[in-house]
């Protein structure tokens, strides 16, 4: 009898040790694999990380993050794939990101569009705020509008005042509805009163092509795309969109000095689907931030002529919050509605 209650106590003393040792085992694995039990025989990362750009190849957004891919893959010990989707002022890529899988190996480049599509479109394939995990702004930076050499306008004033003798017979060229460079032409109209129609690309890099060969005399693109081109005399510079001049291009007057008060500047971002724990956004962040601050894409950047941000996860989400509303009073004035 004594011998078999023994036993029952060895038994049971037995099987507590194991559940303590269990549980000690989950918690150990948590802390050394921030994803979670479900990955923890591969920690992350484990495979590529695909860069889902928004935009078409050529443009702002493409040239950054592909001059970011590699100092990244480094970081990482894992290729980094670009993937352009481009489409509906970003909306495509991003909806495209936003139904990855929330395991850390998809994220998505959105720029200032994300913040004025909402206010845009009558319907969203998403939700702007609830729908995303921010991770930084990688960089902010002008736009510009340029001319082909062949047009006959040197200046914005020169087109301003071109535009109001001939209401509404002037094009403008830009990379999408609803991107920052739309929204510029829009602030302008307001501010000068001039009628001109506006011609939406599929992306930058198209828009960029058709104004190299002529086909289109003027257009707003971010100075990334255009820089290269404007130093060598393929494209004419009439202004920068920013409040003050760039000081990667200062002998490109701002808008801001033919119209007071005008200023109009776009960023570009990183962000993942919401379901990402948040152990991974810091991650992504932390990589994301190094392969900036590496010498060869500091080089980039300036030759891109941006300004790195770098915020927290945190200030982009409250940066998105003040442009949503920003871009909804934008919007409201210009009377601009999507379907």
């Amino acid at each position: 009898m004594t011998v078999s209650n023994n036993g029952a106590w060895f038994r049971r003393e037995t099987s507590a040790i194991w559940r303590a040792i269990g549980t000690a085992g989950f918690a150990c694995t948590l802390f050394l694999n921030p994803t979670g039990p479900a990955s923890a025989q591969a920690p992350w990362p484990a495979k590529p990380l695909k860069i889902i750009v928004n935009f078409a190849a050529g443009g702002g957004a493409d040239i950054a993050a592909r001059h970011l891919q590699q100092p990244l893959a480094e970081i990482l010990g894992q290729p980094v794939i670009i993937e352009n989707r481009g489409g509906g002022g970003g909306i495509v890529g991003t909806e495209a990101t936003l139904r990855s899988a929330p395991d850390g190996y998809t994220i998505g480049m959105i720029v200032s569009s994300h913040a004025s599509n909402p206010a845009l479109y009558k319907t969203m394939p998403y939700d702007a705020v609830k729908d995303i995990k921010p991770i930084t702004i990688l960089f902010r930076s002008t736009n510009v509008w340029v001319a082909h050499p062949n047009a006959p306008f040197k200046t914005v004033g020169e087109f301003v005042a071109a535009a109001k003798e001939k209401p509404g017979q002037l094009h403008v060229v830009t990379s999408g509805t609803g991107t920052a460079q739309h929204l510029g032409l829009e602030q302008l109209k307001i501010q000068t009163g001039i009628d001109v129609a506006h011609v939406a690309y599929r992306g930058a890099g198209p828009a960029l092509s058709d104004l190299l060969i002529g086909q289109v005399q003027v257009g707003i693109l971010n100075i990334s795309s255009l820089l290269p081109h404007i130093k060598e005399g393929r494209l004419r510079a009439l202004a920068v969109t920013s409040g003050t001049r760039s000081v990667y291009a200062p002998d490109i007057a701002s808008i801001a000095e033919t119209v007071p008060g005008f200023d109009s500047v776009e960023w570009f971002g990183f962000a993942a689907p919401s379901g990402v724990p948040d152990a991974l956004i810091e991650t992504l962040h932390a990589a994301i931030v190094k392969a900036a601050r590496t010498p060869v894409f500091g080089e980039k950047s300036k030759d891109m002529g941006v300004d790195l941000v770098l915020n927290t996860p945190a200030e982009f989400r409250t940066l998105i919050a003040a442009e949503l509303l920003k871009f909804k009073s934008l919007v409201e004035k210009a009377k601009i509605t999507l379907e």
